[in-house]
């Protein structure tokens, strides 16, 4: 259930990169400036949907699992908490795809893709016998962020340095706004606690 619902938050990621990537692949042969600016742009608006996309996700899980699914999937609360910050780190990866093929590093991403799948089997065997579902979750996330962190480094070498800690400020404050409300708010429908999550994560941004 944590998996489908992350693969549904991940569907929006998937296009923002289809849509970005033709851009980026023309200013990469036309203008370098103008194809870093839109770089760095890119993961500036992917930053502010998807960290509190991501946070909700985390604080919000109970509502969403309950509401969509029903009270008989209550174990896979858990799980998509631990799931959550994949729905930023698979949305980055997909910016980042767009952005390695751009300047024609398709290899590099094969290599990076596979690092990840070797990072999840050794940390799946690792963490599943002892924890399930939630060791599961857990591998997933860090095979995810290996593959953002490798690309990430080769990005900033091969394209230009991003600065994560501007870039991040305004999601993660209007993350903790917004996090603030769906706590308070605890048990309360899902049609109760996403619009008053987006009121407010819109209002503090």
């Amino acid at each position: 259930v944590a998996a489908k619902l992350v693969s549904a938050f991940s569907v929006a990621g998937l296009f923002y990169r289809v849509s970005v990537f033709p851009a980026l692949s023309r200013l990469h042969h036309e203008s370098r400036e103008e194809h870093r600016a839109l770089y760095q742009n890119s993961f500036k608006y992917l930053s502010l949907v998807f960290v509190p996309a991501a946070a909700f996700a985390g604080l919000g899980a109970g509502s969403i699992i309950h509401t969509v699914f029903g009270e008989q999937f209550a174990a896979s609360v858990a799980v998509l908490q631990v799931m959550s910050p994949a729905i930023f780190l698979i949305a980055l990866r997909h910016l980042l795809v767009a952005t390695l093929g751009s300047v024609h590093a398709q290899a590099r991403l094969v290599r990076f893709q596979g690092l990840g799948v070797l990072v999840c089997l050794g940390a799946g065997m690792v963490l599943i016998p002892r924890w399930q579902a939630v060791g599961a979750a857990v591998a997933f996330g860090l095979s995810e962020l290996v593959i953002v962190a490798c690309a990430a480094r080769f990005a900033s070498r091969e394209v230009g340095r991003l600065a994560w800690p501007q870039l991040l400020q305004k999601p993660l404050i209007a993350s903790a706004a917004m996090g603030t409300v769906v706590v308070l708010l605890g048990g309360a429908p899902l049609a109760v606690v996403f619009p008053a999550a987006v009121a407010t994560c819109m209002a503090a941004l």
